[in-house]
């Protein structure tokens, strides 16, 4: 039985919600990516190499910010150009069309119907029954983006569906007719403005990318920096099962991601599976809720939904944020929220059920007695374990 079921709230839209009581620490879900970068690169070079080099030679910007975010500033000489995050992006949706060309290429060697409606049970990425119908059924948000957005959005359509065409069809081996059949019509919640005059692959693609832009997760280590500069990132991934977690600036739920062994290579990983995890005691009935922001993100309520509502299109009024309304800015909550970083010696980490974490699943101390529930945690950055 799943410790996880959909509900749908008033004015919020479907939400994960506990369907029995978990303690502190344990796993709520695991889960694994339909799609990821840069992870899977033997399974995917053959055909997205040459897109991948343009991508990444001929989008080269000039950012006076970091990186890894879409907050950098793009001179006007480099204004035409993709930042460093819609090349990620860009390359994450490369994957998506090559998986679904993959599929609907089985799909006509095995004689099965190939429709999004037919759910075929094989095998797709690691998971019986997940196929490129999770990802079409996302939700959209395709009203509430910046014509900016949408602008850069048009010429990453005009990318894709000319490798599409150009490299994946060739590649894949599908027949001729296959771009008619090859993406579902857009509905008409999913279509924006310049979708009007576009043909049926671009107009499907622009809608897919709105929905990857709404639903993916960023991957992240302290691998490259250290445990004291905040956490960064190095990767990006679709995990349809994973999309119903909504957002709490105290969450009541964590996750991490692990990498899964490739049994081909044993030095590298096929991918990374999330696993959500309880980080307190909850009942049946509660909703379970993650920070879309970093966990130590101790900026004033107003620079929190500032950004919330830029990135993910909503206002939030959770239970700290409503708190901080009333003036109280050093509640329970709060202090719920500091227990789990680590905050050691500078250290930017969060703690992490032992059991899940990089020091090993031994929940005994040095002397070899037990450790109680409260010391079963470690920290993600630098290893220490919870007082």
């Amino acid at each position: 039985m799943s410790l996880l079921k959909v509900v749908s709230y008033p004015n919020r839209g479907r939400s994960f919600v506990l369907t029995q009581a978990v303690s502190s620490g344990s796993t709520v879900l695991r889960t694994r990516p339909y799609v990821a970068i840069p992870a899977d690169l033997e399974q995917y070079h053959k055909t997205e190499c040459s897109f991948l080099k343009h991508l990444f030679t001929e989008n080269a910007v000039s950012l006076s910010a970091d990186t890894n975010s879409n907050e950098g500033k793009i001179s006007s000489e480099d204004s035409d150009k993709l930042s460093p995050y819609e090349m990620d992006y860009t390359w994450l949706l490369a994957r998506v069309l090559i998986k679904r060309a993959r599929e609907q290429r089985r799909a006509i060697e095995v004689g099965i119907n190939s429709e999004l409606e037919d759910k075929s049970n094989m095998e797709v990425g690691g998971m019986i029954g997940m196929s490129f119908a999770d990802v079409w059924a996302l939700c959209s948000n395709a009203t509430a983006f910046s014509p900016r957005a949408i602008s850069k959005f048009m010429q990453i359509t005009t990318m894709l569906a000319g490798f599409t065409r150009n490299h994946i069809f060739p590649s894949i081996g599908l027949p001729s007719l296959a771009e008619q059949n090859f993406l579902p019509p857009a509905s008409p919640a999913d279509q924006l403005p310049p979708a009007k005059h576009l043909v049926q692959l671009e107009m499907s693609i622009l809608a897919l990318i709105c929905k990857e832009e709404c639903n993916s997760f960023g991957l992240y280590t302290f691998s490259y920096l250290g445990n004291k500069e905040p956490r960064q990132g190095y990767g990006l991934a679709l995990y349809p099962e994973a999309v119903f977690f909504n957002h709490s600036c105290v969450p009541n739920v964590g996750h991490v991601t692990r990498a899964i062994p490739d049994p081909r290579r044993s030095e590298e990983a096929a991918g990374a599976e999330l696993v959500f995890y309880a980080t307190r005691d909850l009942k049946e009935g509660d909703e379970a809720v993650i920070s879309y922001v970093a966990l130590d993100d101790n900026r004033a309520k107003s620079a929190r939904q500032k950004d919330l509502e830029k990135t993910f299109f909503f206002n939030c009024d959770c239970i700290r944020c409503v708190a901080e309304q009333q003036g109280d800015k050093q509640s329970e909550l709060t202090k719920d929220l500091d227990r789990l970083m680590c905050r050691k010696d500078g250290c930017c980490g969060w703690f992490v059920p032992l059991q899940l974490s990089r020091c090993g699943d031994d929940a005994r101390n040095d002397s070899g007695t037990d450790l109680d529930s409260s010391k079963r945690w470690c920290c993600e950055a630098c290893g220490r374990r919870r007082e």
